[in-house]
């Protein structure tokens, strides 16, 4: 198992300038999974609620049968339910068997025993989602080497205090992946973004109609077992004259990531979700030039023409057979110049970057102006985006902005080249959903390099 990091900036800038940012995309280059993959656990959560009952509750049972029959015989696994509270329904203690361990493998055997628990599924209760995380946590930390995938689905507001589910899902932080899957439009695409999903990195995704869940289930299983390498850091090294001031997944997703200080204190760690052989990423970094404390009179000579100054060492740690690996890529620098030329130049890979971070940031705009029956202000931010998409000469993701917008009932008028955007009416929620949890799913611009 390898990775590259290739660093992506424009180095020089002009003189007094403090901030300075890049791209760094990190690939992981192994074409297939090796002997020191980590072992899988994969963790169904389902809502069994009381607004689950008819149709839901029935799609529900079909959906965990799907994912269950995807699952290879060499994954470990739990089936689990939450309503007013939250239980292991496979396996669980019994008076035949009164230490039922926390998750089985998925032998033959297992999953027809797995097949007939899903069948006394039941509806009833409300939804407790911090129940649910906690469960999902302690059934990790059982497997602490293992590499975790948890599918968790809703249909509803969470019933438990934010305050008890930010808790748990703190606690349950770097144990585990979530991905999360909302039925129907009873639950809120950005508080489940926002308290569950991004913080276990994972992805949220609407789905319409409850007979898609079984295939929605297997395919998302399918990608999980792709994953191969978990617990991966991207470390960032920084003088003491110099901070991060963010640092943004932007591809596959625009994902806000938070670090930790490591025991040197002048390195930062921030997790990575799971890594499949050969893919890719891209993190948009910004760092800011700061003088050490007392001096700030300095700050001016420091970033005077002439200078130059390494602001971060990026690299890649994660552990294979016990053992810490390390993977360093190219320092981000940053060099102070009064030739207009050298300054005035960009990078395209970090502009493609900020460009999409800026189209995520106008989707969510817009989205929230429709929540609120702004329709001018709906308007406004989707032109921003639909003009960043015109802008970089991308046919592709014109065309799929075109057809996301038509989708809600948002009119598209092309025109000379252009296309012009109007919102009259208003959007039903389910529609406004679904283009709530795609909104964060970005592209790579333009070929790799």
């Amino acid at each position: 198992m390898a990775f590259v990091i290739t660093t992506h900036q424009q180095s020089y800038v002009e003189e007094g300038r403090t901030r300075m940012t890049a791209v760094l995309e990190l690939t992981n280059t192994s074409e297939h999974a090796t002997g020191t993959t980590a072992p899988r656990v994969s963790l169904i959560m389902g809502d069994t609620s009381g607004s689950m009952a008819g149709p839901k509750i029935i799609a529900l049972r079909h959906a965990m049968q799907a994912a269950v029959d995807v699952l290879p015989e060499d994954t470990e696994f739990a089936l689990c339910t939450f309503s007013s509270g939250a239980r292991r329904l496979f396996p669980r203690s019994s008076q035949r068997e009164p230490h039922a361990p926390d998750v089985v493998r998925a032998t033959p055997e297992n999953k027809q025993r797995a097949h007939a628990a899903i069948q006394d599924l039941q509806e009833g209760g409300g939804t407790v989602m911090a129940a649910a995380v906690a469960l999902a946590q302690q059934i990790a930390l059982s497997r602490p080497q293992s590499l975790i995938h948890c599918l968790f689905l809703t249909d509803g507001k969470n019933e438990s205090s934010t305050e008890d589910l930010v808790r748990e899902v703190t606690r349950a932080t770097g144990t585990f992946q979530c991905e999360v899957r909302i039925v129907g439009d009873g639950a809120h695409v950005d508080y489940m973004r926002t308290h569950v999903a991004t913080p276990l990195l994972g992805q949220v995704k609407v789905i319409r109609n409850a007979a898609d869940l079984a295939e929605e289930f297997r395919v998302t299983i399918r990608i999980a077992q792709e994953k191969t390498l978990g617990h991966v850091h991207l470390a960032l090294r920084t003088p003491r004259t110099a901070k991060i001031v963010t640092l943004t997944e932007t591809v596959p997703q625009k994902l806000d990531l938070a670090g930790e200080l490591a025991t040197d204190g002048r390195t930062w760690l921030f997790r990575t979700a799971p890594w499949a052989p050969g893919e890719s990423r891209d993190y948009l970094l910004t760092l800011e030039v700061i003088p050490l404390p007392g001096r700030e009179e300095a700050l001016a000579s420091m970033t005077a023409v002439g200078r130059e100054m390494q602001l971060a060492v990026p690299s890649l740690r994660w552990h294979a057979g016990g053992v810490e690996q390390v993977v360093e890529g190219t320092p981000v620098v940053m060099a102070w110049t009064d030739d207009a030329l050298r300054s005035a130049r960009f990078d395209v890979r970090v502009a493609h970057a900020t460009g999409q971070v800026e189209v995520v940031q106008a989707r969510q705009h817009a989205i929230e102006a429709l929540r609120q029956g702004d329709y001018e202000g709906a308007t406004r931010h989707f032109q921003r985006v639909m003009d960043a998409a015109l802008q970089h000469g991308n046919s592709a993701e014109v065309e799929e902005t075109t057809r996301a917008l038509k989708r809600i009932g948002v009119e598209v008028h092309e025109e000379g080249g252009t296309r012009t955007i109007r919102v009259q009416r208003q959007v039903t929620k389910i529609d406004l959903d679904d283009f709530d949890a795609r909104s964060t799913v970005t592209k790579r611009f333009g070929a790799r390099r």
